[in-house]
């Protein structure tokens, strides 16, 4: 083939190749151009369900909201509320109560639009009036309502009938709760929200349900598909999307607000009923949702290609002819630059990756490093932070990066409270590395204390040129807590060998002057007056018995006798013994399914006895004691403390006393010390050293003005029941 037939082959299968490729351009074009016109119509369809949940669950909550404020209405009313009052202090009895209030109440019921049953109860949760549809047994026994205010629950069924449950406090002038009223309202109204299709096509519905305690979504009202007896098949699939879509309103932590989940057939919105633990579903088939958007779009799609075609195929045989005989001349020369900049590009891509391997081998380390770490520029700028140290200070990465670092490492130190000087200025000023002060404290972005340990140092580059400054720290929070425990342990132990010794011996000598007495008695007459100094002297001698008692608790002689045995008997005979005839009440919380302990039931009774004495001593003019036991199947996840075994009992001992100052918790535990004038100072220190001969531990939260709360931790006995 000559150079001439050459050229024009060469031209012919350009201006064929260019009109095939003009051609499928065209197509991409046009797909291009609608693509975002269609991503947005099907974005604002989708809107449409994400709106309708919106409005829905408005109407919903404002259903809500009228009915708890119908229900604060209804025990606002003055006069029922005084005869209620009255009631409870034994002024009137039951049937005259009756006479006033249900009149009352049956007037509220037929001025409310939703109201059809009012349940009232005395302030001790007793059934005292009733006004028409009578709540079922297990709404008579409402909880203790937070901040006094109504409380929703529901849906119930009676009678084949739905209804919501409102438990509202009756409150008095004074601000006390008096009583409780249980409303029911029918969810006639709710019914209609759900069967309103409009704007949902023909295969759009509402639902609204929960999920019941065993993951199963409870729905309240029949869907759409089972009133439609032609759309049968689809109502065990309407399960299925409920119960998804239901498990993902109520994830922990998740943002209360819609979200849209996409199923094979459907697109279903939903989102959280504010105020109750309901949510709400619209979903619609995703064939009749799109299907105006896809006509749309593709009728646009087709007119632009129309239009494209005709007049790119005419430009393109005008220009190519021309230009034909100049890119032959040039493809030696485009292939020679191809060439080159495929090899460049290889090159680039050998670098680019080596780069990202030593970036990731970086990042690995970084993570695999248990401690947290900082890097600064030198002007003290922060350039990175790995995993720990966003869990410490509370800033992310992306946040810390180009920040000072005083700002994001705020260190104080832990006894004074005063700032540090911080490492990166020393490690800047003196070239070498620097370690902490002690007692330094790391404060986090949301005020949490860590203590700290380490320091920083200077990042060199090959060149032995300071470039930046690295920071390593780690939290030994936890570290100095066990320490602190374990030298609290260790000064009992000395306290109890030296209280052990001494308390034998003085025992040995009290036998000799207790049998003397008691001789010198035998050998007087009793009207004599040294005899009544003697039965003096006695009594003076059977009181240091019992002081030497309580110091052989520390020693050797203290250890337990450990029986298994259920401990709540034990718990509740001691408390009560103690407070017998005193204005101070106790109110116990023991699970029947409590576990078996190995303990010695006289030491655990004197340490339930010490704390609950020092409750009443700290609340004088009476109040409540709260004790509550629990089981903990892990220990770990209660407390950082290294104790043995997994399964323990929890005690929480909780008064309402005048509180204990802060400057004394450290020493509480201390043998001989005590903040009464007539005490001993060993109450406590006995009940600490006897939860530790037991394998547990004990501690105190506390107070001024708001009371103490004692915590134990004794293990939970191999044979956990009977």
């Amino acid at each position: 083939m000559n150079n001439n037939n050459f050229k024009e082959h060469f031209k012919k299968k350009i201006l064929i190749t260019a009109s095939v490729g003009l051609l499928l351009a065209c197509i991409c074009v046009a797909l291009i151009s609608v693509l975002p016109l269609y991503k947005q119509l099907r974005a604002q369809q989708a809107n449409n369900l994400i709106f309708a949940v919106k409005t829905r669950s408005m109407v919903v909550e404002g259903f809500l909201a009228k009915a708890k404020e119908t229900a604060r209405q209804i025990t606002s009313r003055s006069k029922a509320r005084e005869a209620l009052e009255k009631y409870n202090n034994n002024e009137i009895d039951l049937s005259t109560f009756n006479d006033f209030s249900i009149p009352i109440l049956q007037d509220a019921i037929n001025l409310s639009q939703f109201a059809v049953g009012i349940n009232r109860l005395d302030q001790h949760g007793k059934l005292v009036a009733q006004v028409g549809l009578s709540a079922p047994e297990k709404f008579l026994h409402p909880p203790d309502i937070a901040d006094n205010k109504p409380m929703l629950s529901g849906p119930v069924t009676i009678d084949n009938d739905s209804y919501i449950v409102v438990s509202a406090p009756i409150i008095n002038r004074q601000k006390s709760r008096v009583g409780t009223d249980i409303v029911l309202f029918t969810t006639s109204k709710l019914r209609e929200i759900v069967q309103d299709y409009t704007g949902l096509g023909k295969t759009g519905e509402t639902i609204i349900g929960r999920l019941s305690n065993n993951g199963q979504p409870d729905l309240f009202f029949p869907t759409r598909s089972e009133l439609e007896l032609g759309r049968k098949a689809h109502i065990s699939g309407n399960s299925a999307t409920a119960k998804q879509a239901l498990e993902k309103v109520f994830v922990p932590d998740r943002e209360r607000t819609v979200h849209l989940h996409e199923t094979h057939h459907d697109l279903v919105a939903y989102g959280p009923i504010e105020g109750i633990d309901w949510g709400i579903i619209v979903r619609m088939d995703k064939y009749e949702l799109f299907k105006p958007v896809t006509k749309q779009v593709l009728i646009i799609a087709l007119v632009i290609a129309v239009l494209v075609i005709p007049l790119g195929l005419l430009g393109l045989i005008l220009l190519l002819r021309p230009l034909s005989n100049r890119m032959i001349i040039h493809i030696d020369t485009l292939q020679r630059e191809i060439k080159a900049k495929e090899n460049a590009i290889h090159e680039r891509a050998l670098a680019e990756e080596k780069l990202l391997d030593e970036k990731e081998r970086l990042n690995v380390t970084l993570r695999s490093i248990g401690d947290g770490v900082i890097t600064t520029d030198l002007d003290g700028k922060i350039v990175l932070i790995n995993k720990i140290t966003e869990q410490l200070t509370g800033w992310s990465q992306q946040e810390a990066i180009g920040r000072p670092v005083q700002e994001v490492f705020n260190i104080i130190n832990e006894k004074t409270g005063k700032p540090c000087d911080n490492p990166v200025n020393k490690v800047l000023t003196s070239g070498k590395i620097v370690g902490l002060a002690n007692h330094t404290a790391l404060i986090a972005r949301d005020g949490t204390q860590y203590i700290i340990e380490d320091g920083g140092a200077p990042i060199f580059d090959k060149e032995s040129k300071m470039i930046g400054i690295i920071l390593v720290f780690r939290d030994v929070t936890e570290k100095r807590k066990t320490e602190e425990e374990l030298l609290k342990v260790k000064k009992l132990e000395s306290v109890g060998v030296l209280a052990g010794g001494i308390a034998h011996d003085f025992n040995n000598i009290l036998t000799a002057i207790f049998g003397n007495i008691e001789l010198a008695g035998m050998s007087i007459d009793s009207s004599s007056k040294a005899y009544h100094f003697l039965q003096e002297a006695k009594k003076a001698s059977v009181r240091a018995k019992h002081l030497t008692q309580q110091m052989l608790t520390f020693s050797k002689g203290g250890d337990p006798v450990k029986k298994t045995t259920p401990i709540g008997k034990t718990i509740t005979e001691s408390a009560n013994f103690v407070l017998h005839g005193s204005p101070v009440s106790c109110r116990f919380s023991i699970p029947d399914d409590l576990w078996l302990v190995d303990i010695d039931s006289g030491q655990i009774s004197q340490v339930i006895q010490n704390l609950v004495i020092n409750a009443k001593h700290a609340m004088p003019e009476g109040g409540e004691i709260r004790i509550n036991c629990a089981n903990i199947e892990d220990i770990r996840s209660e407390t950082p403390l290294s104790l043995p075994g997994k399964a323990y009992i929890k005690i929480t001992e909780q008064d309402n006393g005048c509180g204990i100052p802060e400057k004394h918790l450290e020493k509480i535990f201390d043998p001989y010390f005590t903040t009464k004038q007539d005490g001993s100072g060993l109450g406590l220190a006995i009940s600490h050293s006897i939860i530790s001969k037991h394998n547990g531990h004990i501690s105190v939260q506390s107070r001024i003005g708001e009371g103490s709360t004692f915590t134990i931790y004794l293990p939970a006995s191999e044979r956990r029941s009977t």
